[in-house]
């Protein structure tokens, strides 16, 4: 069988699993779809691809391990222990099934993304000319603050922000070459320390997005919104509510809108490049909600629904 006929028959493997040994057997055939695509020299993505099926693989695995488990058809260690009463049917334990713990464990960290999380760093690897690896598929992707590592965020949504608050006053985690698509009157780099800087007016936040910092930010903005030096602002993050920097920032919103599909930020010449794993949302802090609510005319919440009702769905409390 040549290789691109190998990778055709992983992909109508994949269609069709329905167990735990269809798994397996996807995951060892997507192996050997890779290498054969390596060693035919059929290019990155084609190598990519096959390597993706076998992580897709391996998560299914993990998916029918913990379902067999739960069910009691498969034994919750390597090996069952105690007797089985005369007439059951012992559960399969892992070394039966062809699997080590170590291999489950492996899995179920895969089986933390989706399909399409898979695919996307998947791109992301081709598109840099390298393997994908496993570190690549479990290592949370998230954005980055304006302007580091080259994430700069789309102009559409910025003019967006700009119609929602009438501009932007200032812009507290950028860069230089952010502003060259943010336009705000006033603005602070990572040297300058935007945690230690008093903010005002209208704010457009993009924080970093470890969680270390970005509850940092959020705890800021909070702090000099409430203090009434923050007018109106809109914070991009990603959609990420079960945190706790997500839910105060959520229970300080007057609306929030979560955009449709994934952002696609550019890199430093301007072109659409880097996409997160995670889907993300522009909250709002303005004034009280007003009678009325979403569709009362002449208000702050009312201008930022009508700018970004287009790029997702808007809500209010």
């Amino acid at each position: 069988m040549t290789a691109v006929a190998t990778l055709e028959r992983a992909n109508q493997m994949l269609a069709q699993v329905e167990s735990v040994e269809d798994a397996i057997d996807l995951r060892d055939y997507a192996v050997l779809a890779a290498e054969f695509a390596k060693r035919a020299k059929l290019g990155r993505q084609a190598e990519n691809h096959a390597r993706a099926i076998v992580f897709k693989a391996e998560r299914r695995i993990a998916e029918f391990v913990d379902a067999g488990q739960a069910q009691g058809t498969i034994a919750s260690q390597e090996r069952h222990p105690g007797s089985v009463p005369a007439g059951n049917t012992a559960p399969a334990t892992l070394p039966v099934l062809g699997l080590t713990a170590k291999q489950v464990h492996e899995a179920r960290k895969v089986a933390t993304v989706t399909d399409a999380d898979i695919d996307a760093v998947a791109e992301e690897a081709t598109r840099e000319d390298k393997p994908l690896t496993r570190k690549a598929v479990t290592t949370p992707h998230v954005t980055k603050n304006t302007g580091n590592n080259e994430w700069y965020t789309p102009p559409v949504i910025l003019a967006a922000a700009r119609a929602a608050m009438g501009g932007i006053d200032l812009d507290p985690a950028s860069s230089v070459k952010a502003q060259e698509t943010v336009q705000a009157a006033r603005f602070f780099t990572a040297e300058d320390d935007g945690l230690a800087q008093q903010w005002a007016g209208n704010v457009w936040l993009n924080p970093p997005y470890a969680n270390s910092l970005v509850g940092r930010f959020v705890d800021k903005l909070i702090s000099e919104w409430e203090a009434g030096r923050v007018r109106q602002a809109l914070v991009l993050v990603n959609n990420a509510t079960e945190t706790a920097w997500a839910q105060r920032l959520l229970t300080a919103a007057s609306a929030v809108c979560f955009i449709r599909g994934r952002v696609r930020y550019l890199d430093a010449t301007g072109k659409p490049a880097n996409t997160p794993l995670q889907g993300q949302m522009v909250v709002h802090l303005g004034e009280a909600w007003p009678s009325g609510g979403l569709r009362a005319p002449g208000t702050p919440r009312r201008q930022f629904g009508d700018a970004f009702e287009v790029l997702g769905t808007v809500m209010a409390r």
